[in-house]
């Protein structure tokens, strides 16, 4: 069940749940069979995503209070970013 950027960050921030965890279900959901269906995520940013979700949990559990702990987001394939590629949804500017 989806559920929203206040109950997720809350769940993070008050370490009922970790960032990592979110992460790992945010991944697997992009693996559904509907979600392939949609073909509207190219990559899922995997470990360095896991890596950013670890650093959330270890903020967290040193005190820090983070609005957005733990929210996954999607970064439409038009804007570069520093991890994958910049394709803009197309296969002929893969590589």
């Amino acid at each position: 069940m989806a559920r929203g950027v206040r109950e997720i960050a809350a769940a993070v921030n008050g370490r009922a749940q970790s960032a990592e965890d979110v992460v790992r279900e945010a991944i697997d959901g992009l693996a559904s069979d509907e979600a392939r269906a949609l073909d509207a995520v190219r990559t899922s940013g995997g470990d360095g995503s896991l890596r950013v979700a670890r650093r959330v949990d270890e903020r967290v559990a040193g005190g820090e209070s983070l609005p957005l702990a733990g929210v996954p987001v999607v970064i439409k394939d038009n804007i570069a970013t520093r991890f994958g590629e910049t394709t803009c949804g197309s296969r002929l500017l893969e590589g």
